[in-house]
Formats: structure tokens, C-alpha cells, sequence
């Protein structure tokens, strides 16, 4: 009679597996693509059929599973497993279990999902009369997932579940190999609401912007060309201004003007396009009687020789100061030395940058007759000598 009780209730869960296959295979509407369910717990009955070697009767047991939906295709679960065996010599048995299981699920999103599984795990076997022992295990199975209800908005959901496993214990011993059918629910508990993406409404195309005015006609458009009125035909840069022609490629532009309009090519020039000398002279930088105060004449000879002096900002000058015969030797050139430095603290005030090395000569090198008055007014000058690089 016992036994025939215990195949009944082992038979049990198999029986509540067909009949809920049987009511989730009715039409439902399609699905909806659904959030994650997250967490879910699952609390499953399970007929058991043990390995003949164990020599205990087929009987109910039960397993709690708890585990999370890692990926749309794959369920990590920790499951515990509890049974107690009757035996006909009295020596029954009791099993506790806990393991890893790995659920491969197919078609999540529909109402009916099956899985395959795979897990590891130890066994405690405790005997009524004989010894007790801790295994390892594995099982392998399939199952199937019935959707009786599933929230599209947080991914909450509760499932009919059944499987079907093979366990194989006492991995050092010479191997047993135990099948359970468990049939039980698994409640999910969802994941964070996913908004439904709103969608901007589609702004009308913007009407055409008009065209640019051109008033000048040189391709600039009047919202940003600084000279607005260029003869036509000339060339012009970017703002709308002429660009300035060099016929001669000196580096200063025809309309300066260029008194030396065919200087060769690559010739060092002054600030009128003319040749370099080996000296920049001065004719008009005079200074106060007996004094290295600048008279106003001088200003627009310096003013040249600044300009000059930034076109070429490599060479390196010597400011030499001269004076007449007139005082005495050391005076002179006390005097010469000091109109010298005058010049170029003037010269780098307009934005000379090059090397300037002062000398005074006093009246020692004289290019005129100091006996006269007009020779001395040429003797006393300041010139600009190029030093040879």
C-alpha cells in the first residue's frame, strides 16, 4: 500500500505539467516587446525518480529557485533542493542539495518559452541506519516557461513552469544518476519602467535664406566686406579689400609707391623697392646745436629708415654718430656717441627689431671740409651701416 501512495504523489507534478500545457496552448495575442523581468523567485514541486541503487521508493520533493535575467537569452539561478526517501529496510533517505544553474531561454517574448539547463551543485545524502555523505553533482534538462501574466510597462510577470532533469551524483564513487519533473510557479519582479520614446514633431523646412547682396561685384557679400567699393576687375582677399600688387616681387607694393619698380628678384630693398647700399643714410636727422636733441626734419627720414629696417629684421646695423671738426677731439665724440644712441632709441620706438649696435667717431672720419660751414653741416650726420652677416 505504501508504495503504491508514494508513486501517486510522485506522479503528482507530472500531472499538473500537462494539464497547464494544455491551457497555455490556446491562441493569445501577439506580443509585445516586453522590459527585463530582473529578479525572480520560483518555489517548484518536483516528482522524483531515483537511481535503483539507492534502494528508496519514488516520492514528491521540493526546490526553490532564485535567480536573475542576465541577458533576453540567459538566466543565471541559485536553486535548493530538499526530498525525504521512505526505504522498505528502513534505512531512508534524505537529500538537501544546493547548486548553480545556467537556463539557455528561447523565445522569452512569447507564451510559451522553452529552456535547456545546465548546473553544478553538492548533494547531502543522510541515512536513517547507514553512513551519511556530500557530493558533487550535475544536471542537465529542459524545461518550458507559460506566461499567465506579463506586464509590459515594468517587465513583471508571473510563469507556469515545468522541467525535466537529469542529476548525476556521487561523482567519486561509481556514479548515480536521479531524474526529476518539477511543475511550479516563477514570479518575476521586473526592472524599471522604459519610457516609450517620444518623437519630436517634424519641423517644416526653413524658407530659403536670400541671397547675398554684392554691391561691388568682387564676390565678397556686403555683410562682410570691409572695402565695399573696389574698382571692378581687381583682385581682392577675403574681407573685399584690394590685394596691393608687387610687380617686381620686392615685398613692397607698387602703390607704396615703388620708386625702383624692377628690382631683381630676392634683392634686399629699402622702403621705397630701391637697392640696399652697405649703407641707409640719414640727410635729414640733424640735432640742436651742441646737444643729441632730434630737430623735427628728422622725423620722417627715421620714420624710413624704421620701415626699411622692418622689412628686413635680420640685418644687423651699427648706428654711427659723426661729428665736425669744431671742439675738441674728446668732446666730439663723447657728443657723437650720445647723438647715436638717440637715434636708436627712436628706431625702437617704431617697432625695430633689429640687432643695433651704437658707435660714436667724433670727427674722425670727416666727408666733407670742416674748414667751411657747409662741409661741417655734412659732416655732422648719423648713419645706418649694414654689418656683413
Amino acid at each position: 500500500m505504501r508504495n503504491t501512495i508514494k508513486t501517486t504523489n510522485a506522479r503528482l507534478p507530472v500531472r499538473i505539467a500537462v494539464s497547464a500545457v494544455v491551457a497555455l496552448a490556446q491562441p493569445c495575442a501577439a506580443e509585445e516587446a516586453r522590459p527585463s523581468s530582473g529578479f525572480y523567485v520560483a518555489p517548484i514541486l518536483n516528482a522524483a525518480r531515483l537511481d535503483d541503487d539507492r534502494a528508496v521508493d519514488d516520492d514528491a520533493a521540493f526546490t526553490f529557485a532564485a535567480g536573475f535575467e542576465v541577458h533576453p537569452d540567459w538566466n543565471f539561478e541559485l536553486n535548493l533542493f530538499r526530498g525525504r526517501f521512505d526505504s522498505s529496510s528502513g534505512d531512508d533517505l534524505t537529500m538537501d542539495a544546493a547548486g548553480l544553474d545556467a537556463l539557455r531561454v528561447f523565445r522569452r517574448d512569447t507564451r510559451l518559452a522553452p529552456y535547456l539547463l545546465l548546473g553544478l551543485g553538492a548533494q547531502r545524502k543522510d541515512r536513517h541506519l547507514s553512513d551519511s555523505s556530500t557530493d558533487a553533482y550535475a544536471d542537465a534538462g529542459l524545461g518550458l516557461l507559460g506566461a499567465l501574466h506579463r506586464s509590459n510597462q515594468d517587465g513583471r510577470a508571473l510563469f507556469l513552469r515545468m522541467d525535466a532533469r537529469a542529476r548525476y551524483d556521487d561523482m567519486d564513487d561509481s556514479g548515480r544518476v536521479d531524474y526529476l519533473f518539477g511543475v511550479g510557479l516563477q514570479y518575476a519582479f521586473g526592472s524599471a519602467a522604459r519610457p516609450a520614446p517620444v518623437h519630436a514633431p517634424i519641423a517644416p523646412a526653413p524658407a530659403p535664406a536670400p541671397a547675398p547682396t554684392d554691391e561691388d561685384h568682387d564676390g565678397v557679400p556686403d555683410g562682410t566686406d570691409r572695402c565695399p567699393r573696389t574698382p571692378a576687375g581687381e583682385t581682392v582677399d577675403q574681407q573685399g579689400c584690394e590685394i596691393e600688387r608687387d610687380s617686381d616681387n620686392d615685398r613692397v607694393p607698387d602703390s607704396t609707391p615703388d620708386v625702383c619698380p624692377n628690382t631683381s628678384p630676392g634683392a634686399r630693398v629699402d622702403a621705397r623697392g630701391c637697392d640696399l647700399n652697405s649703407e641707409i643714410e640719414l640727410p635729414l636727422v640733424a640735432f640742436d646745436h651742441d646737444s643729441d636733441r632730434l630737430q623735427p626734419q628728422a622725423f620722417a627720414t627715421l620714420d624710413q629708415a624704421a620701415a626699411t629696417l622692418r622689412l628686413n629684421p635680420d640685418l644687423r646695423i651699427e648706428v654711427a654718430g659723426h661729428t665736425d671738426g669744431l671742439g675738441s677731439e674728446a668732446y666730439n665724440l663723447r657728443l657723437s656717441q650720445r647723438r647715436a644712441e638717440t637715434v636708436r632709441r627712436y628706431l625702437i620706438e617704431k617697432g625695430v627689431t633689429n640687432e643695433l649696435r651704437v658707435r660714436g667717431y667724433g670727427e674722425s672720419e670727416p666727408i666733407a671740409d670742416n674748414g667751411t660751414e657747409a662741409g661741417r653741416d655734412r659732416n655732422r650726420r648719423v648713419v645706418l651701416r649694414i654689418i656683413p652677416q
